[in-house]
């Protein structure tokens, strides 16, 4: 038995709040739920990166690119110097589990891949971090596929040439607001679309034919984009 030394002060024990077996199972549950959630997403992205890769296609991850994604990083791969970058969290866990619970795909790029329909396009768009997506001469893609593109992907840039979506289609891709740049040459849109290209703000850059929008309706169109730069 301990004794109590006199003139010692008393050692007061630390007290943990209490925690209800009610209060311990919500949080449990939470817990769980997020789990669900991380691992839903991974397991998504990992099977959406597999299907574009089995068409030809490539994708690439926010750490190969600077953070508000207008680049690749330099590094010996791109033409630099230095070695590759690397997903965020332990290479031994990613290692066991997989690099898709520590990376978001930022770039999809599809061409001539005869395959590619809406339903992919629909599938795609769970890639919540997605700011460019290329679909080009994949003419199974319509109108349809780019409507069911969330429009809170952060899309800067949007590739549909040789698809066969209409001005219906150009009008989805205007609900984009951060888009940049527009690519729909060889495509079923008309000079009607122009009215849908000019309330995308951000837009610097499209590709479109001539004769579906020539160089009088460019400079029209000038007037609330100055800065839009054409690509015949």
């Amino acid at each position: 038995m301990a004794t109590k030394i006199e003139g010692q002060p008393e050692t007061k024990r630390r007290r943990w709040p209490a925690i209800s077996l009610r209060t311990a199972f919500l949080l449990l549950t939470i817990l769980c739920i997020w789990l669900g959630v991380v691992v839903s997403a991974a397991r998504r992205q990992e099977r959406i990166v597999r299907r574009v890769e089995e068409l030809g296609g490539r994708v690439e991850y926010d750490y190969e690119w600077d953070s508000d994604v207008r680049g690749q990083l330099d590094w010996q791969g791109t033409g630099g110097v230095g070695p590759a970058p690397e997903p965020a969290g332990p290479r031994w866990l990613r290692n066991l589990v997989g690099k898709h619970y520590f990376c978001n795909v930022v770039y999809v790029y599809l061409r001539d891949a005869p395959e590619v329909d809406d339903e992919l396009v629909a599938d795609i768009g769970h890639l919540s971090e997605l700011h460019r997506l290329g679909l080009n001469n994949c003419p199974k893609v319509t109108d349809a596929g780019i409507e069911q593109l969330p429009v809170s992907l952060p899309l800067i840039a949007l590739d549909v040439e040789g698809t066969a979506i209409s001005d219906a289609g150009v009008a989805h891709a205007s609900r984009f607001k951060k888009l940049e740049q527009l690519y729909i040459r060889r495509t079923n849109a008309t000079a009607k679309c122009s009215r849908f290209i000019q309330d995308i703000e951000h837009l610097d850059r499209i590709g479109i034919e001539e004769d579906v929008m020539p160089d009088v309706e460019v400079e029209e169109l000038r007037k609330s984009i100055p800065s839009l730069r054409v690509v015949r």
